[in-house]
């Protein structure tokens, strides 16, 4: 099996993007959403900041200005609810739209290939073209693209809010960023080649189901049962080994990967909190925003992390 060299990996995934220029206005347009979303999300943190820091530590209980607090609260999270949803809707509108014309494409391209082709080329592998290849085209704008582009922005918002509240604290954490960057590097250099291996015998297995069946009289006149079943069973051993590797890599390099990152961030900050709160310089309301905004900095980072497994196929 020849593996796609990175330069090459580069070149496929441009080819992909000329499709997504003809809907250039409608991803505009979720983008913008998905900005005003993530200022509405961002709300959040800073109202509990408020209410913590100037009601409830100085013991000032006043409930009206609380309440409104509370009710801008639960206003801002039902906008950024909405904005969510028909932000997602019209990337996942797009991803459709976009595999929808690649499909198109493909079966058009069939009808003026000659026989030459469908004599040398296994229908199975071309059904595997058509129906599981554009499908993971379609998860890679819907649920890799979309996400990616979405979570970058809800990165940058937070790392914003993060250096108006404090800025050496966020300076400490903007540091896990490029660590993480490295791991989805290193993520990418081992996984790729086992993942197009999976794409490969994945598209065998379905070749073979395809001939068999077709060609299943010629089989049993020639007695050939044991021979194809033994093959058959060859391939599907190295299907499960391929996907089995991939699985290892996934467990090793993404989820637990975040996850230290975000209880190591978390250390710090208790760290730093407990002995400056001695001093006076940091209070129970920010260090309460820097946790759940640290919390919500690394959620998009194990999501990003996490859609690769779909990119790399």
């Amino acid at each position: 099996m020849e593996l796609l060299t990175h330069k090459q990996q580069i070149t496929v995934f441009k080819r992909l993007m000329r499709y997504v220029k003809k809907y250039s206005k409608q991803i505009i347009f979720a983008f913008v959403l998905v900005g005003f979303a993530v200022a509405t999300d961002l709300m959040g943190p800073l109202i509990q900041r408020n209410i913590i820091d100037n009601y409830v530590v100085i013991e000032n209980f006043d409930m009206p200005s609380i309440g409104r607090l509370i009710l801008f609260y639960i206003v801002f999270s039902l906008i950024h609810s909405v904005l969510k949803y028909y932000g997602t809707l019209y990337f996942h509108r797009v991803g459709n739209k976009i595999t929808q014309d690649i499909r198109n494409e493909i079966f058009e391209k069939l009808q003026g290939l000659g026989m030459r082709y469908f004599d040398q080329t296994p229908i199975g592998s071309i059904v595997s073209r058509v129906t599981n290849d554009t499908e993971g085209i379609q998860d890679m704008f819907i649920h890799v693209i979309s996400v990616i582009l979405t979570n970058i922005v809800v990165i940058i918002g937070i790392v914003f809010v993060m250096f108006r509240l404090n800025a050496l604290l966020a300076s400490i954490v903007v540091l896990f960023i490029p660590i993480s960057i490295g791991f989805v590097w290193l993520y990418q250099k081992y996984s790729t080649k086992y993942f197009q291996l999976v794409r490969e015998k994945n598209s065998q297995i379905n070749t073979r189901l395809s001939e068999s069946i077709s060609g299943m009289k010629i089989i049993q006149e020639f007695n050939q049962q044991k021979r194809m079943i033994k093959e058959f069973s060859k391939l599907n051993d190295e299907y499960y080994d391929a996907s089995i590797m991939n699985m290892r890599i996934d467990a090793l390099l993404l989820s637990p990967v975040i996850h230290v990152l975000t209880m190591i961030a978390i250390s710090i900050l208790l760290t730093y909190a407990g002995m400056s709160s001695f001093k006076g310089e940091i209070i129970v309301g920010t260090a309460m925003a820097f946790m759940e905004l640290i919390y919500r900095l690394f959620d998009p980072l194990f999501q990003i992390m996490d859609r690769l497994s779909i990119y790399q196929q």
